[in-house]
């Protein structure tokens, strides 16, 4: 029964904060997912780009 009354609990914290969250969103945001990569534009699928990431940024010293 506590277990019960746990769960209710945090059902209830997590639609209060989504309820919050949506009062808070401006009424044209959305969401966003880029799918290609920032640096050389290649289709990502929304991960992290395997070129990019093997590149080591050069060193000016």
């Amino acid at each position: 029964m506590t277990i019960l009354w746990v769960v209710i609990g945090l059902g209830i914290v997590c639609v209060g904060f989504l309820i919050r969250k949506y009062m808070n969103t401006h009424k044209y945001d959305y969401v966003q997912l880029n799918l290609h990569c920032k640096n050389c534009g290649d289709v990502t699928n929304g991960l992290k780009c395997s070129q990019c990431e093997n590149e080591k940024p050069s060193k000016n010293y």
